[in-house]
């Protein structure tokens, strides 16, 4: 009964993961989403790929991403209602407040690997678009410094995302969802109980 209580709160939160993603996708595409666009780069002044160079430019992505409180907010409330659903839904099949958090984490570590899928797979694509046959070295640099740019700019949103909408997110939400479940939790049926309705 337990493991299949378990198997159902990871379904659950894999469900609640899938549609997190899917309405920040959605959202995105309504106009209502801010993306970073690499600036264009000249080519008689690109700068070399170093340490500093990185830590500067993930320094400026999560300073970027940060600034927006307006939409960060609402994608932050978008989040913890779904992960408070999950939560209640949880605990109020266990009864326990427990499980309502695992049910929110499992849904933002979920949330975390899809995005770290699709992050990883629009990079690869990225690289593809580069053309290798150029034999100026002046391209070859700036293709090295895009690359570098553009996978510094993923890593950078990906930990952002994962950590405000996943983890914070997936611990609060679950845990009030826990809360709110415990006041309301329904009793498993008992076989006593089953035979007498049969």
């Amino acid at each position: 009964m337990a493991r299949r209580t378990n198997r159902g709160i990871w379904k659950g939160s894999l469900i609640a993961a899938c549609m997190l993603y899917g309405a920040f996708y959605a959202l995105g595409y309504t106009g209502l989403g801010k993306f970073y666009v690499l600036s264009l780069i000249e080519l008689s002044n690109i700068p070399t790929v170093t340490i500093s160079m990185v830590i500067s430019e993930f320094a400026t992505i999560m300073s970027n991403l940060s600034s927006n409180w307006g939409w960060e907010a609402c994608l932050t409330g978008i989040a913890l209602l779904i992960y408070f659903l999950v939560g209640w839904w949880a605990t109020r099949r266990t009864g326990y407040v427990k499980a309502g958090i695992l049910a929110g984490l499992w849904a933002g570590l979920f949330y975390g690997l899809i995005s770290f899928i699709i992050a990883a797979v629009r990079f690869l694509l990225s690289m593809q678009t580069f053309s290798r046959s150029f034999s100026d070295p002046i391209y070859s640099h700036m293709q090295t410094y895009t690359l570098a740019k553009d996978l510094i700019d993923n890593i950078s949103v990906f930990l952002f995302g994962f950590l405000l909408y996943g983890l914070l997110a997936g611990f609060v939400g679950g845990l009030l969802g826990g809360l709110f479940g415990s006041r309301f939790h329904v009793p498993p049926r008992t076989p006593v109980l089953q035979q007498q309705e049969a």
